[in-house]
């Protein structure tokens, strides 16, 4: 809840349809590639994960969150390794950045766990539940996946 803007307390179904019915459209638009994180062998949701503010140069940003309930286990880094994977071999990006607070610790073990480069601290880039966070810059180039 603290460092993803989206979420609330008071975070509801009607939220969670207006998030769908934005999916399609942005990956029609190629804007956005949004993706749910299920177990393999149950098919319990475990979280979610995408690729989002995909500009011309071609570059994007990746997102990820696991339930509170599945941390700890891998899921995150495991997710957020597929989608660079699928980003670089699927969408031509050229570079995919991983910004998170400095407060998320998890975050960044998951960043350093997909292969990204730390690159910098960018100082009042977030802005989470009305508190301004300086943010940790990481990022990964498709050269860095090789062996990956």
């Amino acid at each position: 809840y603290p460092y993803l803007p989206w979420c609330h307390p008071d975070y509801s179904i009607d939220d969670s349809r207006s998030w769908l019915l934005d999916i399609k459209p942005n990956w029609d638009d190629k804007k956005s590639f949004t993706f749910a994180i299920v177990d393999r062998v149950t098919g319990k949701f475990l979280g979610g994960c995408g690729l989002n503010s995909i500009d011309e140069n071609p570059i994007a940003n990746l997102g990820y969150w696991v339930r509170t309930s599945d941390t700890g286990r891998g899921i995150a880094a495991e997710a957020a390794t597929g989608l660079l994977h699928f980003g670089f071999e699927h969408l031509g990006l050229i570079r995919i950045e991983i910004l998170m607070s400095t407060k998320n610790e998890a975050s960044k073990k998951v960043a350093l766990l997909a292969g990204g480069t730390f690159e910098g601290i960018l100082r009042n880039r977030l802005l989470l539940h009305g508190e301004n966070h300086d943010a940790y810059l990481y990022s990964v180039l498709p050269n860095d996946m090789i062996g990956n």
